[in-house]
């Protein structure tokens, strides 16, 4: 007799009511801040907070004086948010450039300054701001810095809004749903601070090299991260370097710190490395021989060429060993080895005269 087996195909799963884990875009991301400007003077008393907050974040003011909200704007001429704002009787033009993943492109934020300058011109403007708001990981800070009056960044977001929640209570659903979205993200990215080396995912890679980064703040090098796009699926890298003119012509080198390739991760024996490559010009090839310098710790020197020709290793953390359990500040402190390293080896290869 043949046994007929019914399977039940509708498993039972949570399912999220948070409205921001089904609007999950950039365009929807305005919208909320569309939203939450138009509460500077809801009835809600911690929606009205949270909505002064962000407005006094905009104008880079720290007082208790209300702004006014004159007039809102959703892509207006590709500006993701355009606000018309009055504050002590002074009207305000904030630019307001939009992200959850993507990055500054195509010089957005000066054309957008440029626009705004040429449009409003005969308007009795006081002041013109340009806000760069994001909430993923913050990777061109050095890249938008300069170009924007106000960076704000996932955890300033999360400490404006949440701030009024946590003395005056609220029912207001959306207010509610957006910050409970964005310190769920947050909190995957910021897992690096509790979880081993060995747990981590892109996410907290992304984290640590965001923490990295501010702690390289007041070493002499330049630092930066991002994802290198390849054919084995991309890697997440934090890089620095020091300027030095090193070898008979004038070579520049770097240390990065990288991942294993997505494609490639459950084939690599290893977890995260470091690295000291060529600064070239992206087209020319190098071997590395051509420098006519001292390998950088040869017992872990594997040969490269390429256009960004690697040097040697400095430091390869193996998935079976001790320090795969390290803790971030284990890690942290590796890395801060590896640039002393890479600094002693620049000071003996400087070029002479």
């Amino acid at each position: 007799m043949e046994m007929i087996i019914k399977v039940d195909y509708h498993v039972c799963m949570a399912i999220s009511t948070n409205l921001f884990d089904y609007a999950s875009s950039e365009l929807s991301q305005d919208a909320f801040v569309c939203w939450i400007c138009s509460q500077f003077n809801s009835d809600d008393s911690a929606v009205k907070c949270a909505a002064q907050k962000l407005l006094h974040a905009f104008l880079k003011i720290d007082d208790t004086d209300p702004v006014e909200v004159l007039d809102i704007r959703r892509q207006y001429k590709n500006i993701d948010v355009l606000l018309r704002l009055q504050y002590r009787q002074l009207v305000y033009i904030v630019i307001l450039e939009d992200k959850i993943d993507s990055v500054e492109h195509d010089n957005q934020l000066k054309r957008y300054r440029h626009i705004v300058e040429n449009d409003f011109r005969q308007d009795d403007i006081y002041k013109i701001l340009v806000v760069y708001y994001k909430t993923g990981i913050l990777s061109e800070y050095t890249a938008v810095q300069d170009k924007c009056d106000v960076l704000l960044d996932r955890h300033s977001i999360l400490r404006l809004l949440s701030c009024p929640l946590q003395n005056i209570s609220s029912v207001n659903p959306i207010l509610l749903d957006y910050v409970e979205n964005l310190k769920k993200y947050s909190d995957a990215y910021d897992l690096y601070q509790s979880l081993p080396l060995l747990a981590w995912d892109a996410q907290q890679f992304q984290g640590f090299f965001e923490y990295l980064r501010d702690s390289f703040e007041e070493s002499p090098y330049w630092t930066g991260f991002g994802y290198n796009d390849n054919r084995n699926g991309g890697h997440w890298t934090f890089w620095f370097g020091n300027n030095k003119d090193v070898g008979s012509k004038p070579w520049k080198f770097i240390v990065n710190i990288e991942t294993p390739s997505t494609n490639r991760i459950e084939r690599e024996d290893w977890l995260l490395r470091a690295v000291v490559r060529f600064c070239g010009d992206g087209k020319t090839k190098h071997m590395r021989q051509e420098f006519n310098l001292p390998e950088i710790n040869t017992r872990k020197y594997r040969r490269h060429s390429g256009k960004d020709t690697i040097m040697g290793e400095l430091m390869r953390i193996s998935k079976t060993v001790e320090a795969a359990n390290w803790n971030f500040r284990e890690v942290e402190t590796a890395i801060k080895g590896c640039a002393k390293e890479y600094e002693e080896w620049c000071e003996k290869c400087l070029q002479s005269g």
